[in-house]
């Protein structure tokens, strides 16, 4: 996620959405660049130590996931990775020129056995090393993917909203900027990541652009909602998590209405009869169940 915008020249986020440097705030914008690994063990210590819920960081990587991506990282432009049939696991090949004719030769391949261990074929090979090397190292470090989908869980957490509809820039209600700042100061101890926030206006554009993205996430839950309920394949167990969700998002909703001082009426209508279907809907499919 970039932007050539920086926390000291940002003017114009989205729209007459303004960062201001100072003045009344309505909460923040926030965004991040990502760049590089990191290791899985210092980002959980830091995050411990900076009493942050140590639950939002990723898990390791399994086995399987670790051997596609030392794999992945062992590309060279002769040397290929092809998937086994079946998800079994992968194949090394190398690819040669002949003449004007290109071959394919299988060098090794590498599977994960049901407790986790590397299965080669043949047993000895001179990349055996590297690979084992290299599938031991991808457990214990995570991504900028990884990273990516940790903020976005942990944003979620704090009540954000995207302010674009791909993503990229969010604002951050009051109550959720100071962990934020938490988090950027962990990452930038451990990753070369970089994360910004720049305080939000609280201006008559700025409530009506933010309440936009508030309705329009709102909306886009309420519909995923609509649609498992309707399908008529969800069990009761999923019928009751899904009326957990909309309780979510009125309760969001709600906040960010006492935030902005803007109400939303026909909105939370909508949800909370969305909420009873799906409530009335589990209880039927409970029912059902133990018939």
């Amino acid at each position: 996620m970039t932007t050539t915008t920086t926390p000291e020249t940002a003017t114009h986020i989205r729209h007459d959405v303004i960062g201001v440097l100072d003045g009344q705030a309505a909460g923040a914008l926030v965004w991040w660049e990502l760049s590089g690994d990191v290791s899985r063990d210092a980002l959980i210590g830091a995050w411990k130590a900076a009493g942050l819920d140590d639950g939002k960081v990723p898990d390791p990587v399994s086995p399987r996931e670790a051997l596609k991506r030392a794999l992945d990282d062992m590309r060279e432009r002769h040397l290929l990775v092809r998937p086994l049939a079946g998800a079994r696991g992968y194949s090394l090949v190398e690819e040669r020129a002949e003449d004007q004719k290109l071959e394919y030769a299988q060098q090794l391949t590498v599977q994960v056995d049901e407790a986790g261990a590397l299965v080669f074929e043949p047993t000895i090979h001179p990349k055996q090393a590297e690979v084992v090397r290299r599938h031991f190292e991808q457990q214990w470090i995570l991504t900028p993917a990884d990273i990516s989908g940790m903020l976005l869980r942990f944003c979620e957490g704090l009540d954000s909203v995207p302010m674009r509809s791909r993503g990229g820039f969010y604002f951050l209600p009051p109550s959720g900027v100071e962990k934020f700042r938490l988090a950027a100061q962990v990452l930038r101890l451990v990753s070369s990541h970089s994360l910004y926030e720049v305080p939000a206006m609280k201006s008559a554009e700025a409530v009506t652009a933010i309440l936009a993205a508030v309705q329009h996430e709102a909306e886009a839950e309420a519909a995923a909602m609509v649609e498992i309920l309707d399908s008529g394949e969800a069990g009761a167990r999923a019928l009751r998590s899904q009326s957990k969700r909309c309780e979510r998002t009125e309760t969001k909703l709600a906040r960010y209405e006492e935030l902005l001082g803007q109400r939303l009426p026909e909105l939370q209508a909508r949800l909370s009869t969305l909420r009873s279907r799906l409530t009335e809907a589990a209880l039927v499919a409970s029912t059902d169940t133990d018939a």
